[in-house]
């Protein structure tokens, strides 16, 4: 496996998508760095409106020159999305050339590696999406969220378990490389008092998942208990950890971006103080979130070639579980348990 290039099925060809095909496979920037509207003059997705080539080739004098290094290794075999024509217009983009399949089932023929991406929804359906290959045996990558509800992601855990089949899932604030600056320098405040994770925050899952795994990525997992607050929706979150020395023991605010202050980029950011001070991460949005998904393009690959996911199922539970505890504090207005995700 490891003399050979790791064959790639895509599903569902939107933006978080073409972010990780375009780290894996050689492609064309100038179809990227023009509009590829469908037939009908919409774009679909901001890879359609040269999102994706703003933060991928950001060198003024170099524009088909790619800032983000790829990882070797990789050819985009095959692609589906429901949306045929997107599909077709996706696969134009690589060098591979590859096949646009007519149904769901065929993505994940001859290929050794699956690759799910979700940039809008909440993930209701990606345990349809991912149980073909994961039934073939073939190693998955479902993108964040890794389900909609902890249910629906201990079945789909349950079923890569009951095929040998190795599946991650991680969000791109959970691979940041700004984040892990940041949290490598806790050590200059410690023992911490609180902890914060600005922007993401709300009821809709796509964002929330990105905040509670910057959570993660900073101050780790053991999410006991959620206290939410706002008026109608969720505006902050209080993560309640396990009492713990490395933990910040009034626990991690997760807040919502307010109005008219708000970046043009999508932009989080992380603070914390301690003991002997308070310090506060750079801007982790738009332009840095490149950086984050090769992170997850090289855990991938190394999926792949061990056959074991890099990150443990009860990690990638968690966040689901925290999702799921403030939904129930938000409803009933009292502070929710995360139910516990630690794996047999």
């Amino acid at each position: 496996m490891n003399d050979k290039k790791i064959r790639v099925g895509l599903i569902r060809m939107d933006s978080h998508t073409m972010y990780i095909g375009i780290l894996m496979d050689e492609h064309d920037p100038a179809l990227l760095r023009g509009p590829m509207p469908a037939a009908d003059g919409s774009a679909l997705h901001g890879w359609q409106a040269s999102g994706t080539y703003l933060y991928f080739y950001t060198t003024y004098r170099e524009p088909m020159e790619m800032t983000v290094p790829r990882v070797d290794g990789f050819e985009i075999t095959r692609v589906w999305d429901e949306d045929r024509e997107l599909a077709e217009l996706g696969a134009r983009v690589f060098g591979s050339k590859p096949r646009v399949c007519e149904t769901l089932d065929e993505v994940s023929d001859d290929v050794d590696l699956v690759v799910i991406g979700d940039c809008k929804t909440e993930g209701e359906n990606h345990a349809q999406l991912a149980a073909p290959g994961i039934r073939k045996g073939v190693p998955t990558f479902v993108d964040k969220p890794f389900a909609s509800c902890l249910e629906d992601a201990r079945a789909l855990a349950a079923l890569a378990r009951d095929n040998s089949t190795p599946i991650l899932s991680l969000s791109i604030m959970r691979e940041t490389p700004g984040l892990s600056h940041f949290r490598n320098r806790l050590a200059e405040i410690t023992p911490l008092n609180l902890g914060l994770i600005h922007g993401g925050v709300g009821l809709r899952l796509d964002g929330l998942i990105h905040a509670i795994s910057a959570a993660q990525h900073v101050f780790g997992t053991g999410v006991r208990s959620v206290d939410v607050m706002g008026d109608g929706d969720v505006d902050v979150v209080r993560l309640n950890y396990v009492d713990a020395p490395d933990k910040p023991a009034g626990g991690v605010l997760l807040t919502k971006s307010a109005g008219g202050g708000e970046e043009v980029t999508v932009s989080f950011y992380a603070a914390a103080i301690g003991k002997h001070g308070a310090i506060r991460s750079e801007p982790q949005n738009d332009h840095t979130h490149p950086y984050g998904m090769r992170r997850i393009v090289e855990k991938i690959k190394t999926m792949v070639h061990t056959g074991q996911s890099p990150v443990p199922m009860a990690e990638i539970l968690e966040n689901i579980a925290v999702a799921d505890a403030v939904r129930v504090a938000h409803r009933t207005g009292e502070p929710a348990i995360v139910e516990a995700t630690d794996e047999p």
